[in-house]
């Protein structure tokens, strides 16, 4: 571990994980330097980066005074490892996850601190943008998603984001950190896609209140070279990530009406997984396997419109589940084919 300044108790712990990404740190630096609140400390992992991310960092530092300041490093092993090891070195009162291409706010840091400590909440969400390399917005929260304007339970809110009304990221989230250490709430570290929703979920079911700052406070960078736009068969984790997340709360005893929601989730993310991982190239052979799998069929059929939102990807998921070999050999059509289904929808 290399310290950059010496360690004070502070109210909140920024973990930054970093892997491979010297053309965006210095951005995400800014923001988090020119926050209004000022009573925080950083800790960044590197998760073994190959290219100069480290040595931006540690040039952009130097001009720096009173950062609280941790630098750790461990070798390539994803992101859910350097989270957990972030959180082992953590002393903030509570803890805020920030991905080192993302941005905030300048008063993001204040306003979710203040709403916890006005509601002694648990959790503190805001609303949040995906943004391109050019910061243009190309999904604006508001219009998917709602706010809860008054503080509710955290098994509401878990309810609320399974049915979609609301959205929790993992960087427009504020956790209290004694909530993450009583109940052992940890990152999967052998999934590197779903480990933040499985995280977010399980936190969500122990708070005891959940509050909102019902703003835009977090922009998160979608880039052609990021993880989540790759085509990768590791994909399917995160319909592995929702039944990790069954399998945990039903030793709690949670209702079926919850179960459900949580299996719908998991037949909602398996069919768009499948259908992006076709738009991208992947192997159709491969993937009419996965669709004739028993079990994963089944899966599929459990998907139900549930909200006239995501007609979109109902419409995506019943096609392929019914008509796979029209939809994966034209998947890169397959966005203007749905616009033309829900245009004639509204006819029928």
């Amino acid at each position: 571990m290399k310290e950059l300044s010496p360690e004070n108790n502070v109210l909140i712990s920024v973990i930054i994980p970093l892997y491979n990404v010297e053309k965006y740190i210095k951005r995400t630096l800014d923001s988090l330097i020119n926050q209004s609140f000022k009573d925080f400390e950083v800790i960044v992992i590197d998760d073994g980066s190959t290219d100069k991310s480290v040595s931006i960092l540690e040039d952009y530092l130097r001009n720096l005074r009173n950062i609280k300041f941790k630098l750790l490093t461990q070798s390539n092993s994803g992101v859910s490892k350097a989270r957990n090891k972030g959180l082992e070195y953590a002393i903030g009162k509570y803890i805020f996850f920030l991905d080192a291409d993302d941005i905030i706010d300048k008063n993001c840091l204040a306003k979710l601190y203040f709403e916890a400590e006005a509601n002694n909440a648990d959790i503190v969400y805001c609303g949040f943008n995906y943004i391109d390399e050019n910061n243009k917005v190309i999904m604006q929260y508001e219009k998917y998603f709602d706010y809860i304007y008054k503080s509710t339970s955290g098994f509401e809110s878990l309810v609320l984001m399974l049915k979609n009304k609301i959205w929790i990221r993992i960087g427009s989230s504020l956790y209290k950190r004694e909530l993450i250490d009583k109940y052992n709430i940890k990152f999967f570290e052998q999934c590197s896609y779903g480990e933040d929703q499985e995280f977010i979920l399980k936190a969500l079911y122990h708070a005891r209140l959940v509050s909102c700052v019902p703003e835009i406070l977090h922009y998160y960078l979608k880039r052609q070279s990021s993880a989540m736009t790759k085509v990768d068969f590791k994909k399917f984790q995160i319909v592995g990530a929702y039944y990790r997340l069954l399998k945990y709360l039903s030793k709690h005893g949670i209702s079926s009406e919850v179960k459900e929601l949580i299996r719908f989730r998991a037949s909602e993310n398996l069919a768009l997984v499948i259908i992006s991982l076709a738009s991208n190239g992947y192997s159709h052979t491969k993937l009419m396997k996965i669709i004739q799998n028993k079990k994963l069929k089944t899966l599929l059929k459990e998907y139900k419109l549930k909200d006239t939102r995501f007609l979109k990807n109902f419409l995506k998921i019943k096609i392929l589940l019914y008509f796979p070999r029209l939809l994966l050999p034209f998947s890169r059509y397959y966005k203007k084919f749905i616009m033309y289904l829900l245009y004639i929808s509204k006819y029928l």
